[in-house]
């Protein structure tokens, strides 16, 4: 009876382990986008993956409100880099096709009742 047991558990631990490298393999996410990045010489890149947007910009405090378009570059990620920003917080938002929303790579939002801003 022993021996039977150890003939049936040892295929089936193997091919669970196989299966669950071959999973572990499938499963790999991408790194996550980081934003905004912020500069030693005071530039802000703001990132954010959109791969089916048509058009993406960026609007806050630190550029006076007015959207600054953002480009499309490699893997679907936008990106804008804005140039000597003063040091300060500021509220952003990204505006993804026309819709307003928080950078989601920002873990910081302006406290508000239905937060759209982050925070820089």
């Amino acid at each position: 009876m022993t021996r039977l047991l150890i003939y049936l558990m040892a295929p089936a631990f193997i091919l669970l382990t196989s299966f669950s490298a071959e999973e572990k393999q499938k499963r790999k996410r991408p790194m996550p986008v980081v934003s905004p990045i912020i500069h030693k010489n005071g530039d802000v890149t703001f990132q954010i993956k959109a791969p089916n947007a048509v058009q993406v910009s960026v609007s806050g405090e630190m550029i006076q409100g007015k959207p600054v378009g953002m480009e499309r570059g490699e893997n679907d990620i936008w990106s804008v880099t804005l140039e000597s920003v003063e040091p300060g917080i500021y509220g952003y938002s990204l505006n993804v096709d026309g819709l307003k929303i928080l950078d989601p790579g920002n873990p910081s939002s302006k406290p508000m009742r239905t937060p759209k801003t982050s925070i820089l």
